[in-house]
Formats: C-alpha cells, structure tokens, sequence
C-alpha cells in the first residue's frame, strides 16, 4: 500500500472505532484517547507534506503559539473566544490551556489552507471562505466538545463572540500560510478533513437523536 493509502486507512479506523467508542458505556476510556488521537492525525499530516523546508516548520510553531495564546487569553479572560474552561480529555494544562490545543489548531488550518488551495480561488477570497469554513468546523465540533468535556462554556452556552474570534484567529493564520508560500500539496489533508467533520457530524446527529 501507498503511503497515502495507509495514512488514509489509519485515520478512517481510528475515527470510526471512536465514533463506536464515544457512543458506547466505555466511552471514558475512548475520551483519554483524544490526545493520542491527535498526535496520530497530525503526524501523518506532516509525513504527508511534500515540502519541508524551514517556512514550514516556522508555520507550525505560529500554529501551535497562537493557538496556545489565544486559548490562554480566552480562558484565564474572556478575550477572543469567551468564557470557558477546559476539562479534562485534551490532556495535560499549563495556565489552564491544554498543551496539545496548538496541534489542533495546526491540523484544523493547514487542512483547510491546502483545500482552499485546491479551489484555486484568489488569495484574499481563499483566506475568507477559508476561515468561514474554520468556523463551519467548530460549529460542529462545538457540542461534541462540551459533551466529551473537552471544555464548557459559562452558563453551558456557545457565544457568537466564540465564532467571531474563530474567524479572525483561523484568518491570521491562514494569511501566514500564504505569506510563507508554503506548498499546500498534501494528497491527505483534504481526506482529512472530510473525515475528521464526519466524524462530529456523526456525534452532533447521535447525540441530537438520544435526546429527543
């Protein structure tokens, strides 16, 4: 099998045995798993890449930094994002702020910026359609996130001030994978990302169906 097919394989397994294990009563010990899961997803990312150079690596560090940044102003704040506070499945906290929050915002955006890149689209219109589809993703990763205790939001309610500050945060960082050119050919990144929105579309449709 091809690097891409494996990669593929690997990520349509893992999510798919989480979705089962998310809806199933061991669902605790599939939560523990979200970090791992992460770690996975973002290393077959970068073994997918097709240049690495120094530019590259610069943008997962703003990835990682910002994304940690603003998490930390948004928790201990109320800026960007509102009030919340994370619980207890992405891991291991420093200033409140899980320390793999980076790497999901650097799976989330470089996905996007290389499906945007397929579109062909002009610069400006991949940055805004780009960061309004950032803000589709955490529409539906929202109430899969306060279900699993990922976070919680104060008084259990998701502000529209937390999707004005997606679009602005995912917007920076989309317009520095273009100001570093970096080269957004990753036969897995958009794969990817159609599973990974499955994958909480599946949980948003579960979750909605026990409640009724």
């Amino acid at each position: 099998m091809s690097k891409l097919n494996v990669s593929i394989l690997v990520i349509a397994v893992i999510y798919t045995v989480g979705i089962i294990g998310l809806l199933s009563p061991y669902r605790l010990y599939f939560q523990a798993a979200t970090p791992l899961t992460l770690l996975i997803s973002a290393g077959l990312l970068i073994w997918n890449h097709q240049e690495f150079n120094l530019r590259f690596f610069i943008f997962i560090a703003i990835c990682l930094a910002t994304g940690f940044f603003a998490e930390y102003l948004g928790v201990n704040f109320g800026l960007i994002f509102g009030n919340y506070q994370y619980g207890q499945t992405l891991g291991f906290q420093f200033l409140n702020v899980p320390l793999l929050i980076g790497v999901n915002w650097f799976i989330t955006i470089y996905s996007i910026a290389v499906v945007m890149h397929r579109l062909k689209l002009p610069v400006y219109l991949s940055i805004l359609i780009g960061a309004l589809l950032a803000v589709g993703f955490d529409w539906l990763l929202e109430p899969v996130a306060v279900h699993y205790d990922f976070w919680s939001w104060e008084n259990g309610i998701i502000p529209f001030k937390n999707y004005v500050g997606w679009f602005f945060v995912s917007a920076f960082l989309l317009a520095t994978f273009v100001i570093l050119k970096i080269k957004a050919v990753n036969p897995l990144a958009v794969s990817y990302f159609v599973i990974e929105c499955l994958f909480f579309l599946v949980l948003n449709l579960a979750s909605r169906l026990v409640t009724l």
